[in-house]
């Protein structure tokens, strides 16, 4: 259920569910039952389904930002591993995901950036890799996606090229809270593994864009050989700063 307060005139003051909206054809031409489950993107009319919101999919937020991610897939957060607070999110190395929209808070730019997460992955993705979060439609295009490959690397890629890739020499382990971050400096991106740089820098000052939204724990295209296994926790991207990589004990900021 999507809740809204009446800030000002014309804002609705109360709740929402099950918003469902057709394009080309006309569900109900006259007196009907009102449904009594929720309604669904299978239909019996010839219509598109343009708009479909169950109020029941958005299990995280940036409050800071007020973006909404989309759970694909019923991804959500679970309580039975956690970082700090009560919960994390789960993904299940298949087909789910969160997924934002393109927004200007994904693009970088030429400046600099922060991304960081706790994440306790529980098996690695053979073909690809598992993804952290990115802007990356596998096997087709990317903006920028950062991940762990299949030997348990870390691994950032910025443009579909492969130009400014950069490994980790240190694996991120299995079962256990790992606090991984990439930053770039003055053009200088570096990866760390529990604070510690993890491995060589690479240099790459070009403009970094996002024209195909941002996924967390997949790709933005859902293809199961980039798909995220295990739990991600506290995730944070900020752009235009380059942060200074110490073990924080921050709040959750994804959930």
């Amino acid at each position: 259920m999507i809740a809204y307060n009446p800030y000002a005139d014309g804002n609705f003051g109360g709740y929402l569910s099950d918003i469902r909206i057709i394009k080309g054809a006309s569900v109900y031409t006259g007196a009907f039952v009102p449904p009594t489950q929720p309604v669904s993107l299978v239909h019996n009319t010839t219509g598109t389904v343009a708009v479909y919101l169950t109020g029941t999919d958005a299990p995280a937020t940036d409050p800071s930002l007020g973006i909404n991610f989309e759970s694909i897939n019923n991804a959500q957060v679970v309580s039975n591993v956690n970082k700090f607070g009560s919960t994390s999110m789960y993904f299940n190395g298949s087909n789910q995901l969160l997924y934002s929209p393109p927004n200007p808070a994904f693009i970088f730019g030429t400046g600099d950036f922060t991304i960081e997460a706790w994440v306790y992955p529980t098996g690695r993705t053979a073909t690809g890799g598992s993804s952290i979060v990115g802007c990356h439609n596998y096997g087709v295009a990317a903006n920028w996606f950062w991940w762990i490959n299949p030997t348990g690397f870390l691994y950032l890629q910025i443009s579909s090229s492969a130009t400014g890739a950069i490994t980790s020499t240190t694996a991120v382990p299995l079962n256990t809270w790992s606090y991984v971050s990439v930053t770039r400096t003055n053009g200088v991106v570096a990866q760390y593994i529990n604070a510690t740089l993890a491995g060589t820098t690479v240099t790459y000052a070009t403009s970094i864009a996002n024209s195909i939204g941002l996924a967390v724990g997949g790709t933005t295209n859902n293809n199961a050989a980039g798909a995220f296994l295990g739990y991600i926790a506290d995730l944070r991207i900020t752009k235009g700063y380059a942060r200074t990589i110490t073990v924080p004990g921050l709040q959750m900021q994804l959930k």
